[in-house]
């Protein structure tokens, strides 16, 4: 006689990462529920009205934009008015979502003579960012108004602390259903590129220096065609990620950096990573209250924990040499009444510019020794 154990895995609860929530006011909408959108169909069939040549909402062309750069599915929470109040009320109704780990609201507040409310617009826009950072678990992707230009967009943004946010600019010029191109703001078609690079590799990859599909130009107050150098680094400083024409190379999203000043959180990837990990432990962790609180279920915890970070530290999503300088999962306290779980992680930094020095001397030309920037 013997005895066989079986020691069957786990089966891990799954979440999708690059699902934004749009935000705004459809054409049509019977109710104010949110509602998953897998295809731009879907959604033009449910919301849009353009059976009779009419154009399109912003809401609308925001979500064209994001299945058109790869976006896999997304929520469309409906308003009834585009008014501030309107708009903190649907955040409301997907504070509790899972599903979601983006947020975008692709329109402006209006006033009654439907003009841009700009007052309103920069309160919006604050308290997006102090949403996801409040909930942890998602990010801010925000679009300046439209026909602002780098100056403006510098005095709009330059007192937003947006360690959660992420600012695009400017805004696009897309072909219209009515055959005449129409502007659209650009963060849905940045949520779109998101999800086409988490796809690909996970959100430990900056969504930087990838094709701008579906777009025809760049709208620029002053009418050019792309900004120039003093306008990228003004708005690099800043934070701000550009999108502009790049000779031989098409539209290209420049840029990954959020609006953070503080230098641990400036790029999207760092953030984003940590927040899957968040949301990795507490998908994972559910049952954890429930069990008793001793070395057993920490030793599972450091386990289960462990083992995920090290998925991510093969992949390239954390950095260092050997996993002990990408990610470390400790478990302190002298019993079960103090006892802690810590969890660190080093999420890989981009490189956005290599810099190389030309030294003009008597020998000649000496190129010294890149660093990255």
């Amino acid at each position: 006689m013997y005895v066989q154990r079986e020691f069957i895995p786990r089966n891990e609860p799954q979440f999708s990462t690059g699902v934004p929530a749009f935000i705004g006011k459809p054409a049509r909408a019977r109710e104010l529920a949110p509602v998953r959108i897998a295809l731009w169909s879907q959604y033009r069939s449910r919301f849009a009205d353009d059976k009779f040549g009419g154009e399109l909402d912003l809401l609308s062309y925001a979500v064209r934009g994001f299945f058109e750069n790869g976006g896999q599915a997304c929520y469309v929470v409906p308003v009834r008015d585009s008014t501030l109040a309107k708009y903190r009320e649907a955040l409301e109704r997907i504070e509790g979502s899972e599903q979601i780990d983006l947020v975008s609201v692709p329109e402006y507040p209006v006033d009654s003579g439907g003009h841009p409310d700009s007052a309103a617009f920069s309160d919006l826009q604050g308290e997006l960012v102090t949403y996801c950072r409040r909930l942890g678990d998602r990010f801010a992707l925000l679009d300046p108004l439209p026909g602002q230009s780098p100056d403006d967009v510098s005095k709009t943004w330059d007192s937003l602390e947006g360690g959660y946010a992420a600012l695009y600019y400017p805004w696009l010029r897309v072909p219209g259903v009515s055959g005449r191109l129409v502007n659209v703001p650009p963060s849905p078609y940045a949520a779109g590129i998101i999800s086409r690079v988490d796809r690909r590799s996970g959100p430990g990859e900056a969504p930087a220096n990838e094709d701008v599909e579906g777009v025809a130009d760049v709208v620029l107050p002053n009418g050019g065609t792309e900004l120039d150098l003093r306008a990228q680094a003004q708005l690099s400083k800043l934070g701000v990620n550009f999108i502009q024409p790049l000779r031989g190379r098409g539209l290209r999203l420049w840029g990954a950096r959020t609006l953070s000043g503080d230098r641990v959180w400036r790029y999207i990837n760092v953030r984003r990573v940590v927040i899957s990990v968040l949301r990795w432990i507490r998908e994972n962790m559910r049952d954890v209250p429930f069990e008793p609180n001793g070395p057993r279920l920490w030793a599972r915890i450091d386990r289960e924990v462990t083992s995920h970070l090290m998925s991510l530290y093969r992949s390239g999503t954390l950095e260092g040499r050997w996993p002990e300088e990408a990610f470390y999962v400790h478990t302190s306290g002298a019993d079960e009444r103090t006892a802690e779980t810590c969890v660190g992680v080093a999420p890989a930094v981009p490189f956005e510019f290599i810099v190389v020095r030309l030294i003009h001397g008597e020998s000649g030309v000496v190129l010294s020794t890149p660093e990255a920037t």
